[in-house]
């Protein structure tokens, strides 16, 4: 198997920081939208040589999609790092700027540097397992809320009891 090209994506909610080595071996950078269209684009724009080897880092729910579509495309193999891992990897690599285009490229050197661990896609029904997860702990937390506010309603007599008690 060939050597595979390595990409480094920094995700954020609404663009895509990405990065690969060029002919000469100098970085490449490229912005793109963190969307259906976006992701697209990026699928077109990347290098045409595989196996390509794509690191990115796992942002809450933003970098799922783009996790997904990759993950869909032929030739394309996806890691989605752990933040601390990466974040001490930039701290090893003495990388003192913070900004997008530099995380990118972090994640380029990563990829490149680091044991490959590929990410393997959620099935349909660990989606909706997370999102029923996700609804019962907003509904522990509006009920802890709730409750809250009952205390402090009837801490004072000058507040009338909203449970009628």
């Amino acid at each position: 198997m060939d050597n595979p090209t390595c990409v480094g994506i920094d995700v954020s909610a609404k663009s895509l920081s990405v990065a690969w080595r060029g002919r000469n071996k100098d970085p490449v950078s490229r912005a793109f939208p963190n969307s259906p269209a976006g992701h697209k684009r990026l699928l077109r724009q990347l290098p045409s040589s595989r196996p390509l080897h794509v690191a990115l880092e796992a942002t809450g729910i933003y970098h799922l999609d783009v996790a997904l579509a990759l993950a869909g495309a032929e030739g394309v193999a996806v890691m989605v790092v752990n933040p601390k891992a990466s974040h001490n990897f930039g701290q090893a690599m003495l990388a003192r700027s913070k900004t997008d285009a530099v995380d990118a490229a972090l994640l380029l050197q990563y990829c490149e540097r680091m044991p490959w661990q590929a990410w393997n896609p959620p099935s349909p029904t660990v989606f909706q397992l997370q999102t029923l997860c996700r609804h019962a702990a907003n509904l522990r937390k509006q009920l802890a809320a709730e409750r809250t506010r009952l205390k402090r309603a009837q801490a004072t007599e000058q507040l009338s009891d909203p449970g009628g008690h």
